[in-house]
């Protein structure tokens, strides 16, 4: 447990990929770090970038070889992304990673649609809330309860839908409030000239294609596929705590609740 009078605070740089190669996933993932660690591996990213005569990296560059990486062979790819996965590993605390079958996930959502409570959320946002909630989960097991996180993600399409869903959870404060609402800080979106996001694009193209393989457990890996069970289970907790949320409510303001 940190002392009481120390806050620790992480930020989690984010990005995401509607589909990567021939997967048919929503990935949204990044890693989590403090923000003297993000200073140190943007100051490296930038140094390996230079020597290996990149300006600016994008995973889908990467894997189809263009731009930069037009003319790379097989060996000097490998121990590029060898590189870059140590210096990855050495600067943040962990990675986080999240995927979605869309196609799974509209199953749940249209069978779980009529019961009182539930609203579901979009791949993108419940990609965002697994890796959040996951991310202070295993922060308080690390540090203990003393610490806040920010969130920084790449402008995409779904940046906007980020920031309010991000917003709502923070605002969910209380007893029976979102379990981690008070550790969440601010929120920002940049673009891809971000060193940092770079970082985030490197991490969700090599944890995407790791989903679906071998489980292992490492501290500095949060890798999770949300299936069928798991997202039902996620859904069903999450219309408990809403009732707990309700009747908690209806507890403290009697008269604001009846007329519901």
């Amino acid at each position: 447990m940190l002392d009481g009078a120390l806050l620790l605070h992480f930020s989690a740089r984010l990005d995401e990929t509607d589909t990567h190669d021939a997967s048919i996933y929503t990935v949204v993932g990044g890693a989590v770090a403090t923000i003297d660690q993000w200073n140190s591996l943007e100051i490296s990213w930038r140094k390996h970038l230079d020597m290996a005569k990149v300006h600016s990296f994008h995973y889908k560059d990467f894997e189809g070889r263009q731009k930069d990486f037009y003319d790379w062979g097989p060996l000097k790819a490998k121990r590029f992304m060898s590189r870059t996965e140590k210096m990855i590993d050495d600067n943040v605390s962990f990675r986080v990673v999240g995927g979605i079958d869309p196609r799974v996930h509209a199953d749940v959502k249209r069978r779980m649609k009529g019961i009182t409570g539930f609203r579901g959320d979009s791949d993108y946002g419940l990609c965002l809330r697994w890796l959040l909630f996951q991310s202070c989960e295993h922060l308080s097991q690390k540090v203990g309860d003393d610490f806040s996180m920010s969130v920084i993600m790449d402008d995409g399409p779904y940046a906007a839908g980020a920031v309010s869903l991000f917003h709502q959870l923070r605002r969910m404060r209380g007893k029976n409030g979102a379990r981690h609402a008070r550790k969440y800080g601010d929120i920002a979106v940049l673009g891809k000239e971000s060193l940092s996001l770079q970082v985030a694009d490197a991490i969700v193209g090599i944890e995407a294609d790791r989903l679906t393989g071998p489980k292992y457990k490492r501290d500095n890996r949060l890798r999770g596929l949300l299936d069928g069970p798991k997202l039902e289970f996620w859904y069903n907790g999450m219309l408990e705590q809403k009732e707990r949320r309700r009747a908690y409510g209806t507890k403290k303001h009697p008269d604001t609740y009846a007329k519901e």
